[in-house]
């Protein structure tokens, strides 16, 4: 939504450049009269591009605005996460188990073995890590559905 209002934007500053040129082009066949007609629409022609100009200015403030508050969500959520990692070892009261080497290539596939069902606190620690990463996840996607749906005006608003 925010790159068709800013190409909407850009095709009318563009529009209005090129009726100011054609009308420039016309000058020099007019009378008097027409002239300072022209004249008077040339201007309001040009307060409407300068008009544009602020628009593209102030989506670009916006933009970079938003961009910042992305950037130290994204921090937060991590430091969150790295926390919450912690906080999960900190509550397992087994060890971790050793990652398994990686085999060579050479090497014969792995023998099926029955594996004994995980304890029940390791378990319950994977549930919850995996839980936690989707409600991130969720909550990433709700601000950036709740930054899109705010319009620029209303955006530059929250932002100061």
């Amino acid at each position: 939504m925010q790159a068709e209002n800013m190409a909407s934007i850009i095709e009318n500053f563009n529009n209005c450049l090129q009726d100011f040129r054609t009308e420039i082009s016309l000058i020099p066949v007019m009378g008097l009269g027409e002239i300072r007609r022209y004249y008077d629409d040339i201007q309001r022609q040009l307060d409407e591009c300068v008009a544009i100009r602020q628009q593209i200015v102030s989506m670009n403030e916006s933009y970079r605005k938003l961009t910042v508050i992305v950037g130290q969500t994204r921090v937060k959520l991590n430091e969150i996460q790295n926390r919450l990692d912690e906080s999960l070892k900190e509550q397992s009261l087994l060890p971790m188990r050793p990652r398994s080497p990686i085999p060579s290539p050479n090497a014969p596939p792995p023998r099926a073995s029955r594996r004994a069902p995980a304890p029940l606190a390791q378990t319950q620690a994977q549930v919850s890590r995996v839980t936690t990463r989707a409600t991130i996840r969720r909550l990433q996607q709700e601000q950036q559905a709740s930054s899109r749906q705010l319009g620029p005006r209303k955006r530059s608003q929250v932002d100061e």
